[in-house]
Protein backbone atom coordinates (compact mmCIF):
# COMPACT_ATOMS: atom_id res chain seq x y z
CA UNK A 1 0.00 0.00 0.00
CA UNK A 2 1.39 3.66 -1.24
CA UNK A 3 0.41 6.20 1.88
CA UNK A 4 0.14 9.38 0.51
CA UNK A 5 -0.28 12.83 1.61
CA UNK A 6 -2.00 15.85 -0.12
CA UNK A 7 -1.58 19.62 0.52
CA UNK A 8 -3.42 22.06 -1.16
CA UNK A 9 -6.04 24.89 0.01
CA UNK A 10 -8.98 24.08 -1.54
CA UNK A 11 -10.53 21.51 0.12
CA UNK A 12 -12.88 20.68 -2.47
CA UNK A 13 -10.00 19.98 -4.82
CA UNK A 14 -8.04 17.84 -2.17
CA UNK A 15 -11.31 15.29 -2.09
CA UNK A 16 -11.39 14.97 -5.56
CA UNK A 17 -7.69 14.48 -6.15
CA UNK A 18 -8.24 12.03 -3.17
CA UNK A 19 -10.64 10.12 -5.35
CA UNK A 20 -9.11 9.85 -7.83
CA UNK A 21 -5.86 9.21 -6.31
CA UNK A 22 -7.69 6.21 -4.44
CA UNK A 23 -9.48 4.83 -7.47
CA UNK A 24 -6.28 2.60 -7.42
CA UNK A 25 -6.78 0.38 -4.38
CA UNK A 26 -2.96 0.33 -3.40
CA UNK A 27 -2.78 3.97 -2.97
CA UNK A 28 -4.39 5.40 0.36
CA UNK A 29 -4.46 9.58 1.52
CA UNK A 30 -3.46 9.41 4.67
CA UNK A 31 -4.18 12.57 5.91
CA UNK A 32 -4.60 16.48 3.95
CA UNK A 33 -3.35 19.55 4.79
CA UNK A 34 -4.43 22.78 3.43
CA UNK A 35 -0.74 24.69 3.30
CA UNK A 36 2.92 23.73 3.46
CA UNK A 37 3.27 25.14 7.11
CA UNK A 38 0.36 22.43 7.88
CA UNK A 39 2.05 19.78 6.45
CA UNK A 40 5.59 20.46 8.27
CA UNK A 41 4.18 20.69 11.59
CA UNK A 42 2.15 17.35 11.37
CA UNK A 43 4.75 15.53 9.51
CA UNK A 44 6.75 14.55 13.00
CA UNK A 45 3.66 12.79 14.15
CA UNK A 46 2.96 11.00 10.89
CA UNK A 47 4.03 7.13 11.91
CA UNK A 48 5.07 5.72 9.82
CA UNK A 49 5.83 8.30 7.38
CA UNK A 50 4.14 8.66 4.06
CA UNK A 51 5.11 7.08 0.86
CA UNK A 52 4.53 9.98 -0.63
CA UNK A 53 3.95 13.71 -0.27
CA UNK A 54 1.80 15.34 -3.45
CA UNK A 55 1.55 19.56 -3.28
CA UNK A 56 0.10 22.28 -4.41
CA UNK A 57 2.39 25.23 -5.61
CA UNK A 58 0.05 28.42 -4.72
CA UNK A 59 -1.06 28.30 -0.91
CA UNK A 60 -1.72 30.69 1.46
CA UNK A 61 0.87 30.84 4.59
CA UNK A 62 3.55 28.36 2.97
CA UNK A 63 3.61 27.70 -0.57
CA UNK A 64 4.82 25.16 -2.37
CA UNK A 65 8.51 26.05 -3.19
CA UNK A 66 9.05 27.20 0.75
CA UNK A 67 7.76 24.21 1.95
CA UNK A 68 10.00 21.83 -0.65
CA UNK A 69 12.92 23.82 0.55
CA UNK A 70 12.26 22.97 4.25
CA UNK A 71 11.65 19.96 3.52
CA UNK A 72 15.36 19.44 1.61
CA UNK A 73 16.57 21.13 4.32
CA UNK A 74 15.43 18.54 7.19
CA UNK A 75 16.56 15.83 4.64
CA UNK A 76 13.39 13.70 5.40
CA UNK A 77 13.56 11.18 2.34
CA UNK A 78 10.09 11.83 1.22
CA UNK A 79 9.51 12.58 -2.12
CA UNK A 80 7.57 15.05 -3.35
CA UNK A 81 5.09 15.12 -6.79
CA UNK A 82 3.86 18.79 -7.65
CA UNK A 83 0.30 19.28 -8.70
CA UNK A 84 -0.27 22.66 -10.11
CA UNK A 85 -1.43 24.77 -13.07
CA UNK A 86 1.99 26.92 -13.69
CA UNK A 87 3.78 25.22 -16.80
CA UNK A 88 6.67 27.48 -16.88
CA UNK A 89 9.48 25.53 -17.69
CA UNK A 90 12.16 27.43 -15.31
CA UNK A 91 9.19 27.67 -12.25
CA UNK A 92 9.27 23.47 -12.63
CA UNK A 93 13.52 23.07 -13.05
CA UNK A 94 13.45 25.19 -9.60
CA UNK A 95 10.79 23.09 -8.09
CA UNK A 96 13.25 20.08 -8.88
CA UNK A 97 16.60 22.04 -7.78
CA UNK A 98 14.10 22.36 -4.44
CA UNK A 99 13.39 18.56 -4.51
CA UNK A 100 10.60 17.96 -6.33
CA UNK A 101 10.85 14.30 -7.87
CA UNK A 102 8.16 15.15 -10.05
CA UNK A 103 5.39 17.46 -12.18
CA UNK A 104 2.13 17.28 -13.15
CA UNK A 105 -0.54 19.68 -14.14
CA UNK A 106 -3.71 19.74 -12.53
CA UNK A 107 -5.83 18.91 -15.51
CA UNK A 108 -4.06 15.70 -15.96
CA UNK A 109 -5.87 12.44 -15.86
CA UNK A 110 -6.62 9.79 -13.57
CA UNK A 111 -3.98 7.86 -15.52
CA UNK A 112 -1.21 10.19 -15.50
CA UNK A 113 -1.52 10.64 -12.02
CA UNK A 114 -1.51 7.18 -11.51
CA UNK A 115 1.41 6.97 -13.61
CA UNK A 116 3.49 9.63 -11.84
CA UNK A 117 2.67 8.17 -8.26
CA UNK A 118 3.96 4.41 -9.10
CA UNK A 119 7.53 6.11 -11.38
CA UNK A 120 8.28 8.41 -7.85
CA UNK A 121 7.83 5.44 -5.96
CA UNK A 122 9.54 2.75 -8.11
CA UNK A 123 12.44 4.32 -9.44
CA UNK A 124 12.34 7.75 -7.46
CA UNK A 125 11.57 10.11 -10.41
CA UNK A 126 8.69 11.12 -12.83
CA UNK A 127 8.98 13.23 -16.06
CA UNK A 128 6.32 12.79 -18.63
CA UNK A 129 9.00 13.00 -21.77
CA UNK A 130 10.86 9.79 -19.65
CA UNK A 131 7.62 7.97 -19.82
CA UNK A 132 9.05 5.35 -22.34
CA UNK A 133 9.73 2.18 -20.56
CA UNK A 134 12.15 0.85 -22.46
CA UNK A 135 14.67 3.22 -20.81
CA UNK A 136 13.56 3.00 -17.68
CA UNK A 137 14.71 -0.17 -17.84
CA UNK A 138 18.29 0.62 -18.87
CA UNK A 139 18.55 3.36 -16.56
CA UNK A 140 17.26 0.76 -13.93
CA UNK A 141 20.55 -1.49 -14.94
CA UNK A 142 23.67 -0.24 -16.28
CA UNK A 143 24.84 -3.36 -18.06
CA UNK A 144 21.73 -3.36 -20.45
CA UNK A 145 23.34 -3.23 -23.56
CA UNK A 146 20.41 -1.01 -25.23
CA UNK A 147 21.27 1.45 -22.45
CA UNK A 148 22.01 5.08 -24.56
CA UNK A 149 25.70 5.27 -25.11
CA UNK A 150 26.98 9.17 -24.42
CA UNK A 151 30.47 10.00 -26.11
CA UNK A 152 33.15 11.99 -23.47
CA UNK A 153 31.54 15.47 -24.47
CA UNK A 154 27.94 14.74 -24.75
CA UNK A 155 28.20 13.73 -20.86
CA UNK A 156 30.48 17.23 -20.17
CA UNK A 157 27.68 19.42 -22.69
CA UNK A 158 25.14 17.20 -20.49
CA UNK A 159 26.83 18.55 -16.91
CA UNK A 160 27.14 22.17 -17.93
CA UNK A 161 23.42 22.02 -19.15
CA UNK A 162 22.51 20.76 -15.61
CA UNK A 163 24.98 23.27 -14.03
CA UNK A 164 23.24 25.60 -11.26
CA UNK A 165 24.09 28.89 -12.74
CA UNK A 166 22.07 28.17 -15.84
CA UNK A 167 24.38 28.32 -18.66
CA UNK A 168 23.11 29.65 -21.89
CA UNK A 169 23.76 27.27 -24.92
CA UNK A 170 26.69 30.16 -26.10
CA UNK A 171 28.60 30.18 -22.46
CA UNK A 172 28.01 26.76 -22.76
CA UNK A 173 29.95 26.71 -26.00
CA UNK A 174 32.72 29.18 -24.33
CA UNK A 175 33.04 26.67 -21.43
CA UNK A 176 33.66 23.67 -24.11
CA UNK A 177 35.86 25.73 -26.60
CA UNK A 178 33.59 25.14 -29.77
CA UNK A 179 31.04 26.96 -31.65
CA UNK A 180 27.71 27.18 -31.06
CA UNK A 181 26.40 25.04 -33.94
CA UNK A 182 28.61 22.55 -32.42
CA UNK A 183 26.76 22.55 -29.40
CA UNK A 184 23.07 22.42 -31.17
CA UNK A 185 24.67 19.56 -32.71
CA UNK A 186 25.19 17.87 -29.09
CA UNK A 187 21.80 18.94 -27.80
CA UNK A 188 19.93 17.51 -30.76
CA UNK A 189 21.86 14.32 -29.96
CA UNK A 190 21.25 13.76 -27.19
CA UNK A 191 17.19 15.03 -27.27
CA UNK A 192 17.30 11.78 -29.96
CA UNK A 193 19.33 9.58 -27.63
CA UNK A 194 17.58 9.90 -24.69
CA UNK A 195 13.93 10.48 -26.02
CA UNK A 196 13.63 14.17 -24.49
CA UNK A 197 12.53 17.34 -25.92
CA UNK A 198 13.51 20.61 -23.59
CA UNK A 199 16.22 21.25 -20.81
CA UNK A 200 14.45 19.88 -18.15
CA UNK A 201 14.19 16.33 -19.95
CA UNK A 202 18.24 16.32 -19.90
CA UNK A 203 18.16 17.43 -15.97
CA UNK A 204 15.63 14.44 -14.97
CA UNK A 205 17.75 12.39 -16.87
CA UNK A 206 20.87 13.18 -15.31
CA UNK A 207 18.99 12.46 -11.96
CA UNK A 208 17.46 9.71 -12.61
CA UNK A 209 21.29 8.00 -14.13
CA UNK A 210 22.96 9.11 -10.54
CA UNK A 211 25.01 11.64 -12.69
CA UNK A 212 24.50 14.50 -10.33
CA UNK A 213 22.34 14.76 -6.77
CA UNK A 214 19.61 17.33 -6.07
CA UNK A 215 21.94 19.60 -4.66
CA UNK A 216 23.95 20.04 -7.53
CA UNK A 217 21.41 21.00 -9.87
Amino acid sequence: MVSIVLVDDHALIRQGIQGLIEQNPDFRVVATYGHGKELLDALPELEPPPHLIIMDLQMPVMGGKEALQVLNEKSTGIPVLVLSMNEDETTVLDLVRLGARGYLPKYCNTEELHDAINDITETGYYHSELEHRALYQSLKNESNPSAPRLTARELEFLMLVCDKEELSYKLIADRMGVSVRTIDGYREALFEKLNVKTKLGLVFYALRHGLLQIDNV
